[in-house]
């Protein structure tokens, strides 16, 4: 995986190197959680897009809920999050979000 600068991280931008999880982390620990995966293209007009943010953001809610987890931010705050990461580390030619 291919570093970059800035990281979303408990609801802030912080450096890559910042973003740090304690070991006794439950998902770490016992394997409990849920992720998505976001494909983000390049555009032939400039810029990049996420590829079906709205619908990627939508399944990780479901899979958080049947796991009886909560996510502690809503899906506004997370897609602007999404967008923000992209721009601050301008990944104009596309990348992958998780």
């Amino acid at each position: 995986m291919d570093k970059v600068e800035w990281i979303w991280f408990d609801g802030a931008l912080v450096p890559w190197d910042k973003a740090q999880v304690h070991i006794m982390t439950h998902s770490l620990h016992y394997g409990f959680a849920a992720f998505e995966g976001m494909r983000c293209y390049a555009q032939q007009t400039g810029g990049a897009a996420i590829f079906r943010l709205h619908e990627h953001l939508k399944r990780l809610y479901n899979s958080t809920h049947m796991l009886m987890l909560e996510i502690p931010y809503n899906m506004e705050t997370l897609s602007t999050a999404c967008r923000e990461v992209v721009r601050e580390n301008n990944l104009l030619d596309g990348c992958y979000i998780r």
